[in-house]
């Protein structure tokens, strides 16, 4: 029995209700994602609900959904198919959250990654924006498009080296209103994949700066 209302009573008790929440959610078919929070005064307790219902196959009903807006058909669900690094996978859902660019779910060699909408239309495509992206040199330069942050559109960027082998260009940011190196990342270049070089050039895409160099490295493109 709980005669103090203290923080090792709290846990005790919100980790009682997620795992009580989490039976519920499995009984109906759908998963809980977050839970109960618990916060705790001398004399009483007050647990709050904030957790997320999803369907168990949310991501493939959001595909079948949503394709068509991201230039895709609902119809590649479960496709297979080969992208320009001879990699092939199987499309198995959408997953989208918030307000950040939605990621295709793929089943690669049995394990599941996302990658992004523009990767998969290039792949069923038969377009190869690697090799396009290491036609790049040094010296290059182009212009970002940036929809979030507003601040940072007209960024400029080049191109300061090539690495065929990663197929990662090295490239630094100009700041469009002093003219100078952009100082959130030290003003010093980065590395981003090759791939992107054109979609930055082109202003196809809404992310900035290292935060491509992260998304690079946590998906399979």
């Amino acid at each position: 029995m709980i005669e103090v209302m203290d923080k090792e009573a709290a846990d005790t008790l919100g980790n009682e209700l997620r795992a009580a929440a989490k039976e519920v959610a499995a009984r109906h078919g759908v998963e809980l994602w977050g839970g109960v929070g618990v916060t705790y005064y001398p004399d009483t307790g007050e647990a709050k609900f904030r957790g997320t219902f999803r369907l168990q196959d949310a991501d493939a009903v959001a595909f079948r959904s949503l394709a068509k807006r991201y230039g895709l058909s609902a119809d590649d669900l479960g496709r297979k198919i080969t992208d320009a690094k001879g990699r092939t996978f199987t499309i198995i859902g959408l997953h989208v959250k918030g307000r950040g660019d939605p990621k295709v779910v793929v089943d690669l060699d049995g394990e599941e990654k996302i990658t992004s909408v523009e990767h998969v239309r290039d792949s069923l495509n038969g377009v190869d924006r690697t090799a396009e992206g290491l036609k790049a040199k040094p010296g290059d330069k182009g212009t970002l498009n940036i929809v979030k942050p507003k601040y940072m559109d007209g960024t400029s960027v080049e191109v300061v080296a090539v690495d065929a082998e990663t197929e990662l260009l090295t490239v630094r940011l100009t700041n469009r209103f002093d003219k100078k190196p952009w100082e959130r990342w030290g003003g010093e270049p980065f590395d981003v994949p090759a791939s992107l070089f054109r979609k930055w050039e082109y202003g196809a895409g809404e992310m900035t700066g290292t935060e491509l160099s992260e998304e690079y490295d946590a998906h399979i493109v």
